[in-house]
């Protein structure tokens, strides 16, 4: 099976470090694709993803406001080169472009780790806090495969 994971960046965080333990741990017979928004080189753990053995690294260093279209004409041609099966998003960027621009006869998986109403108005301020919400509530109900990593997620998101 040839699975692309879409991610914001390879930044020393959290998701970033389940992530690499997630792909550290699949069935040596996947193909693994991780596509990169963008990558600050001063802030990355891309060293330790490229030990992976079945793993390919594209970095698509983008700007995600300057690009928006562009971007997702150069990952949707990139799902259809490599005759990707399943694409997981995690985190607002991607969820957003993968949810409006999708190839329509692949397989989504979206991983959920925050609830936004509530994390979004802490990071962005009340208003634009809210309008990210709801654009980030709105992209993951047209992913249609959804995996919260706790129960008050699954809850928040039901």
């Amino acid at each position: 099976m040839k699975i692309a994971y879409f991610v914001p960046s390879l930044r020393r965080k959290g998701p970033t470090y389940q992530l690499l333990y997630l792909l550290s741990s699949l069935n040596k017979s996947n193909s693994i694709i991780l596509f990169v928004l963008c990558n600050d080189p001063n802030d990355t753990l891309e060293s330790l993803f490229a030990k992976i053995d079945n793993l390919t690294i594209i970095d698509l260093k983008s700007s995600v406001a300057k690009e928006f279209l562009n971007l997702n004409k150069k990952f949707n041609s990139f799902v259809v080169e490599f005759n990707i099966d399943l694409i997981h998003t995690q985190g607002l960027q991607t969820d957003f472009l993968t949810s409006f621009f999708k190839v329509k006869e692949k397989k989504y998986l979206c991983t959920l780790r925050n609830d936004p109403l509530v994390d979004y108005k802490n990071k962005f301020g009340s208003l634009f806090g809210y309008i990210i919400a709801c654009l980030h509530i709105f992209s993951v109900s047209r992913l249609s495969n959804i995996v919260c990593c706790s129960n008050y997620l699954k809850q928040q998101w039901s």
